[in-house]
């Protein structure tokens, strides 16, 4: 129904045809967002030191912010007409694996103000961010159905992504650090993995800190339950992943905010 903006004239019209919209997840920037250096040896470490990576050539790919000038490879700079770096066989820029937990009974607050929207704001956001900057990004994460995207890179590993984490709801019942450990994450070595959730079960720190030591770099995401509504204190998992020395604090640890 329309009318004009007195409302004098009106008319109705029938459209009995449907059609299905998926809405995508909101994303936000994440300014100076960036893993610890060591999941990038040929990278800010090379620059901190101004020595030379003694790593073979695997290939180029296109230049990502942070990218040491050392590394342009100017012949297929100037063929493509923009900037190209050489990719080192031990560069570990090519994965960033993103697990996020959708276990039902560690969620906490209620529809958009909940864990569970707001942990998918938060993998939509770290994915746009690293594909922006030219990585490559995985996904894995388990509700009500097993889902894993295996790596890649681009604007279509962004809309599967996207697409992925829109029909995703937190109602798994498989704890997260049973995700953690599942076979199907399985990050190379060196590769970087993030977990986000908002679990205080002591059993994913541990999990998480089981990738270090297959050679992943590995961080989190909390998203702190207090300020949803959960009466659960994070500090044990907070000291755990401390104990660990795996990245909690700063811009890894997430409350709510209004």
């Amino acid at each position: 129904r329309s009318a004009d903006p007195f409302g004098c004239f009106a008319i109705r019209r029938r459209m009995p045809a449907t059609r299905r919209i998926l809405v995508l997840p909101a994303t936000a920037p994440l300014p100076g967002f960036e893993l610890p250096s060591r999941d990038r040896p040929g990278g800010a470490r090379t620059r901190a030191s101004g020595s030379q990576s003694s790593a073979q050539v695997a290939g180029v790919r296109d230049y990502a912010a942070g990218d040491p000038v050392n590394r342009i490879h100017w012949p297929s700079t100037l063929r493509a007409q923009r900037l190209v770096v050489k990719e080192l066989e031990h560069e570990p820029s090519a994965d960033v694996w993103i697990a996020l937990d959708l276990h039902g009974p560690v969620q906490r607050g209620e529809g958009l103000e909940s864990t569970e929207e707001y942990g998918i704001t938060v993998a939509a956001s770290i994915g746009r961010h690293f594909l922006a900057a030219g990585r490559t990004v995985a996904l894995a994460m388990q509700g009500d159905r097993h889902v894993v995207l295996q790596p890649d890179r681009g604007d279509r590993q962004l809309q599967h992504l996207l697409e992925a984490l829109a029909v995703a709801r937190a109602n798994g019942t498989a704890p997260f650090d049973e995700l953690l450990r599942s076979d199907a994450l399985r990050p190379d070595r060196n590769a970087a993995l993030i977990a986000i959730t908002p679990s205080v079960d002591p059993a994913w720190p541990e999990a998480l800190r089981l990738a270090t030591a297959r050679g992943a770099q590995a961080a989190a995401v909390l998203l702190e339950p207090s300020t949803f509504g959960g009466r659960e204190s994070s500090l044990y998992v907070i000291s755990q992943l401390a104990a660990a020395h795996l990245p909690v604090l700063d811009r890894y640890l997430l409350a709510k905010t209004h």
